[in-house]
This record gives structure tokens, C-alpha cells and sequence, in this order.
């Protein structure tokens, strides 16, 4: 898929050779010791936003199959393209996860739209037990998968079996389809879904004043974060209305209502006292980085209210060093995080290998092969000449040197750029004559 070529796995259990943090950033889930966050790292066009591409597109044919197989958007399936061997395989996805102490083993293989291969296994214990196998239009139902039954046919080649039992109100399909829908896997802040998110929030007193706190700890200027509803008419529109929401109002004289997000600023007089607050318009009046601080908060608060996962692209083009740090600290928090909720992110951001609040199992990186496919791995299962990293060893200062992988050749961007310039200056003298 995309970039990657091989089977890769990604996978938040703890690794034994990883010592500390462990009553921190550790969950005990039974049998299993679980990492509460982690961070990818990897240079430009190595593949770290094909890895959460990889989990919206499998999220997305989970929980709605139909606008998947319409979609032209980024989740489309786009299959590696750069090797002869892989041309016509299916590509293929697994994930494995906990539901109510149980571990779920769910994959399919799709070509060209079409499932190829699909499969559920679960274990309460150790030994795996299977639910059902897809094979083409061959299905195998286990009997402790009896919601599945007598479904086969009304299963399409291009939709997936457990979604086609979750609308016949399977209990064990729906809370998968449940567990699916608590994954967010944010590839961009533009959706309006994170309004909606946020204006629920902001609703309710508790989660607004915590959020204005998050605005005056990231000293955006920002005192208070309030809504206000107006009501306007299309013929009488209030500045900053988006053209598309007026385009949606049919009759002219209706009342419509809009929520508004105001900003609340102190003011200040000669002696630098605060002399009033002064309320802006939030969507016109603020930097796109604060809306984009603003929009990220709402869905932290919501992910750790539920104890849900969340997997964002490229966090430090979104907040500052200091504020990604009290952010996995308070993922890594048992007081913070009392329901274990996940984070996963996307970063350049190498300061965040020397500040000592994560292990090496926490550490992964991507880069491309000499082929160009992607290739991803944990800190602490990479070796230098036989041996692990040192959990003493200077992370930051490894990566920066290329020990581990995953970042750009500078020396050749270099020696070819003299190149050019050495190209530059004799065409310039060959014109000259």
C-alpha cells in the first residue's frame, strides 16, 4: 500500500530489553503491558504519513464501506507500484486489539476493490481460537461466530463480512465497528468534524474553562474561549459567515442560528495594567496555528475521555516543543489518563529523544530502502554491530548522525547543490563570451 512493499508492523506492546517508566507509561491490560504513546519519526517522502494513510484506509472500510468504494480522496487504495513482484498482489491489513480483556486478530487483503481475503480470530487466553475466514466467496463461520451465520450471501465481493454482520447486529461485529470508530487517525486538522467536537465541548463549563487553561499555558494571548449563538437572516448576514453555509439557507426571510467562537484578550493601559477584556472573533481574528492548537485540544480531551486512540501526522507542525511534551505527559499519566487512552504521532521534532520522559520502545522510525519502500522499526529492537542501544545512549545525537536510520543524506544534498552552482558559473561564462 502506497509506499510500503513488505509486511511492516507496528506495534505498542512493551519490549522486555526496555526498562523504565513503567508504572507511567505502561498499562498492565492482563496478560499484556501495553505503551500508553509513541513517536515516529523519518525524513520527507519516507513514509510516515502512508502508516496512518494505511489505518484510515482500513478504518474506513470497516465503518463505512460504501463512502469508502466512492471515495477519490486521500484513503483511496493505491497500491506500491516501484517492484514487479508486487504489481498484482492484494494488499493487506491486520491489527490486533483488546476489547473487554479479549484480544482481536481482524484482517482482510483487498485487489481493485474487491476483498480477496478476510479473517477474525479472538483469544481470551493464550491459544487463538478463529471466528471466521473469507476466502474469495468461500467463507468458513466457527461456532463461536454464530452472528455470521447464513450472512454469506448477502455479503458483496467489494464489502467486508464483518461489517455486513455488524448491520445485522452482531454483538461481537459492533464492538469491533465501536472500537474502530474510538481510533482517530488524524491526517489533517481541516475537517469540520473537529468543530462539532469542539463546540460540544465547549458547551459544557468543565471542559470550557480546561481548555481556556490549555490557551493561557501555550501564552497564545488568550484569556478565555467562549460560544455565542447569532441569528441572522440570508438577506442580513453577519460578517465571517462562510458563503457555503448562506448557499444552504433556501428561504431568504428564515431566522438561522450559527454558533461563534469569541476570543477573549486582556487590554492593556500606559502602565501595562490590564485595563479591560476584549472578546475577538475567533475564526477571523486569530493565527491559523492557534485554531489548529485550538481544534487539536478538543480532540485530546475527547480521546482521553474515553480512553480511545489517537494517531496524529506531524504534531510539531502544530505545537511548540515544550507543549508536545505536557501532552504525552499527560497521555503517559496514570492521574491524567485514568481510562489508558493511546497517543501516536508523526514528528521532526529530535528534541523530544533527549528529554527523558520515554523509553526506547517508544522510539520508532521509518525510511526508505534502497527500492524505495518503506521500512519501519523500533529503537529498541535496533542493533549497531550486534548489540542494542544503551538506554543511556544519546538518542538525539545518534539519530542526528544517521546511526539509526530515518534521516535525509545532507552531505549529498550539498555536494550536488555545489554541482549546480559550479553548472551556473561556467554557463554564465559561456554566455559572457
Amino acid at each position: 500500500y502506497l509506499s510500503f512493499k513488505d509486511i511492516e508492523t507496528f506495534d505498542l506492546t512493551t519490549l522486555n530489553r526496555a526498562k523504565g517508566y513503567k508504572e507511567e507509561n505502561v498499562i498492565k491490560a492482563e496478560r499484556y503491558n501495553l505503551l500508553k504513546s509513541a513517536v515516529i519519526f523519518g525524513a520527507n517522502a519516507s513514509g510516515k504519513s502512508n502508516l496512518l494513510k494505511a489505518m484510515l484506509y482500513m478504518k474506513g472500510h470497516v465503518i463505512n464501506p460504501d463512502s469508502m468504494l466512492q471515495s477519490n480522496d486521500v484513503i483511496k487504495l493505491d497500491q506500491f507500484k516501484l517492484s514487479t513482484e508486487t504489481t498484482n498482489e492484494p494488499s493487506f491489513f491486520e491489527i490486533e486489539f483488546l476489547i473487554d480483556k479479549i484480544k482481536y486478530r481482524y484482517g482482510f487483503e483487498t485487489k481493485i476493490g474487491d476483498i480477496t481475503n478476510e479473517w477474525l480470530y479472538c483469544a481470551e487466553k493464550i491459544q487463538e481460537k478463529v471466528l471466521f475466514i473469507r476466502e474469495n466467496a468461500i467463507f468458513e463461520i466457527s461456532k463461536h461466530f454464530k452472528e455470521g451465520l447464513d450472512l454469506q450471501d448477502k455479503t458483496r465481493p467489494d464489502v467486508l463480512f464483518l461489517w455486513v454482520v455488524a448491520q445485522f447486529n452482531g454483538e461481537i461485529s459492533n464492538k469491533i465497528i465501536s472500537w474502530f470508530k474510538n481510533f482517530s487517525i488524524v491526517p489533517t486538522l481541516v475537517d469540520p468534524s473537529l468543530y462539532n467536537l469542539l463546540f460540544n465541548l465547549l458547551k459544557q463549563e468543565e471542559y470550557r474553562s480546561i481548555i481556556s487553561q490549555f490557551l493561557r499555558l501555550a501564552d497564545t494571548g488568550i484569556e478565555d474561549i467562549n460560544l455565542e449563538e447569532i441569528l441572522f437572516s440570508k438577506t442580513d448576514p453577519p460578517p465571517g459567515i462562510p458563503e457555503e453555509i448562506l448557499n444552504r439557507i433556501k428561504d431568504d426571510s428564515k431566522t438561522s442560528r450559527q454558533l461563534k467562537l469569541l476570543a477573549t484578550h486582556r487590554q492593556f493601559d500606559l502602565a501595562g495594567n490590564t485595563a479591560n477584556l476584549v472578546d475577538f472573533n475567533f475564526e477571523t481574528d486569530e493565527s491559523a496555528g492557534t485554531k489548529n492548537f485550538l481544534l487539536l485540544i478538543g480532540l485530546i480531551i475527547e480521546t482521553i475521555k474515553l480512553g480511545a486512540i489517537l494517531f496524529i501526522d506531524e504534531l510539531d507542525a502544530i505545537l511548540h516543543p515544550f507543549l508536545t511534551q505536557v501532552i504525552i505527559s499527560l497521555f503517559n499519566s496514570n492521574k491524567t489518563n485514568p481510562k489508558n487512552a493511546q497517543l501516536v504521532f508523526t514528528t521532526f521534532n529530535t528534541d523530544l529523544l533527549s528529554t527523558g520522559i520515554l523509553r526506547r520502545d517508544q522510539f520508532w522510525f521509518v525510511e526508505k530502502s534502497f527500492e524505495n519502500y518503506t521500512k519501519l522499526y523500533c529503537l529498541a529492537e535496533y542493533k549497531i554491530n550486534s548489540k542494542s542501544i544503551r538506554k543511556d545512549a544519546s538518542f538525539r545525537e545518534g539519530y542526528l548522525n544517521g546511526r539509526f536510520g530515518g534521516v535525509p543524506s545532507i552531505g549529498d544534498i550539498q555536494k550536488e547543490f555545489e554541482k549546480f552552482l559550479l553548472w551556473q558559473k561556467d554557463n554564465l561564462k559561456a554566455e559572457k563570451v
